[in-house]
Formats: structure tokens, sequence, C-alpha cells
């Protein structure tokens, strides 16, 4: 990443700060007692670097942009702990699925839209998943198979209510999540 020298929020000077003046006495709690921040003195748009480097971990964000960025990745790195994956693998994998060269694909470098993408994507890929994990119950009709017609009572879906599936993933992982939304496949009245 390049390193930021004007902000472009407000125009202002970014200055290389020591990240004790942003966390103050959390500072040392937070591991960063050696680290700095390049910092907007207008606005407080700001970005960290690579531990101990100079180096931005991204461009610089405001308050609101950061929260994002935060949010998207609690879900990716969930995602693909989940999934059994590298950190190295799943970024090629968010690099594909966004058609981005390999070297632009970091949430550290993403804009809010790039983020919620990144949130879709998870939540795409999650629930793909966890239909190979329970493809019988998504699937299950009267008469046990898709599009099946009469049979007894077994085969249908479990009632709404039912607490979460658990389950396993291609990859050997646990799967938890809400079932599916059941569309209704009795023949309409004539």
């Amino acid at each position: 990443m390049k390193i930021p020298t004007i902000c472009r929020y407000c125009g202002g000077v970014i200055r290389l700060v020591p990240a004790r003046k942003i966390y103050g006495a959390s500072t040392d709690r937070l591991g960063l007692t050696n680290e700095n921040i390049y910092l907007c003195q207008n606005c407080n748009a700001r970005v960290g670097c690579h531990k101990g480097t100079n180096r931005p971990l991204g461009n610089v964000a405001n308050e609101v942009l950061r929260l994002k960025r935060r949010e998207t990745h609690q879900v990716f790195d969930a995602f693909w702990r989940e999934n059994g994956m590298t950190r190295t693998r799943a970024y090629k994998w968010l690099a594909g699925r966004m058609d981005l060269p390999e070297k632009n694909a970091h949430i550290g470098g993403f804009e809010m839209d790039q983020c919620q993408q990144v949130i879709e994507l998870c939540e795409i890929e999650l629930n793909r998943e966890a239909a190979y994990a329970c493809r019988n119950y998504r699937c299950q009709r009267p008469g046990g198979r898709a599009g099946g017609v009469g049979g007894d009572d077994r085969h249908r879906p479990a009632d709404p209510e039912e607490p979460v599936y658990s389950g396993r993933s291609r990859s050997g992982q646990e799967l938890r999540h809400q079932r599916f939304p059941q569309p209704d496949h009795r023949s309409p009245a004539v």
C-alpha cells in the first residue's frame, strides 16, 4: 500500500504518529506499544501499520469504514477458519470471487460496498455448505425426494420452530445454522 500523505476525506495532512496518541493507556493492552499509525490531523481518519513497520495495513479510513472493515474481518476470519482454509487460501478464494488480482484482495483496502460484498459472499458460501450438509432436509417433500408426490409424512420438513440444525461440511467442519425457509409444495386449490 502507498504511504498516505493527504486525507481522502478532508484533504488534511496525514502524519505518522505513535499508536499511544490514539489509544492512550490501552496501547500496551492492545499490543501496540511500539507501533505507529497514519493519522489525519483534521478529521481523525487513520490507518494502522503492519507490525514492526511503517507500512500501512490498507488505506486511510474514517470511523464508519473502520467499523465496517472490522465487521467484515470478523465474518471473513470466522468463515475461513470454519471451512478449514488457511488465511492465504482464503484470500485467494476471495480474489477469485470478487474478480480482483490477489494483491488487491485485502479488506484493509476495501470500501463499504466491497466490505458488504465480502460479507454476502461468505454468507452465500456458508449457506451452500449448510445446504450440502443437510441436502436431504432442503429437498425433502412428501415421498422423500425432490418433487415427490404422495408418500407418508416422515419426509416432510420439520417444524420451523425446531432448534438449529447441526452437521458437518464437506471439509469436516461443524456447521450450525437456522433451517432454510421451505416453500409450500402442496398443489394449489382448484
